[in-house]
């Protein structure tokens, strides 16, 4: 998909350049990333939606819903007063999950030689470099500072899915 649009990411990254202070290899490298995370997202939230579909069969069965719909609560009240609620922590939790999958895909895919391109920074390339045979023997740090922020990215988005679902929903964090 993101292959057949990528006329229209070029655009966009050159009016970007154009019209902002980045250079024109910043804007290659953000139709790089555009095009890695385009192949991606469209893949990345099936997983989340059986989750949150499941949560809303599981919700819409319940007895207080059933006791609205009985009282003659419509269904947009329904929707919004009882399933949405009960569903909005799952859907956070897996979006920062989906998030943090994404950019795992890049961080591997660019370790493969397939994501960015090399000039590109990536850590996947970074971690690649220092990964290898002789550089590993020589500089074994190299290797662990290109991966430490890639757990405490990882390690972030979760810690912000899990606030905000604390922040959203007080009554799931006091469960």
């Amino acid at each position: 998909i993101a292959a057949a649009f990528r006329t229209r990411i070029d655009d966009l990254s050159f009016w970007i350049s154009d019209h902002t202070p980045l250079g024109r290899t910043d804007a290659d490298a953000l139709v790089d990333y555009i095009v890695v995370v385009g192949a991606t997202v469209p893949f990345a939230w099936i997983g989340g939606a059986r989750i949150v579909r499941s949560q809303a069969l599981y919700i819409r069965e319940a007895d207080y819903v059933l006791g609205a719909e009985v009282v003659g609560a419509g269904t947009p009240r329904i929707l919004f007063r009882h399933i949405l609620p009960g569903v909005l922590p799952l859907f956070i939790v897996g979006l920062s999950g989906g998030m943090a999958a994404i950019a795992g895909t890049e961080v591997a895919l660019s370790f493969l030689g397939l994501g960015v391109d090399p000039p590109t920074a990536s850590f996947g390339t970074m971690i690649g470099d220092g990964a290898g045979p002789q550089t590993f023997k020589a500089h074994p740090h190299l290797l662990l500072a290109a991966s430490l922020p890639v757990v405490f990215f990882f390690f972030a988005w979760n810690l912000l899915g899990d606030a905000l679902v604390d922040l959203l929903e007080p009554r799931v964090s006091s469960q």
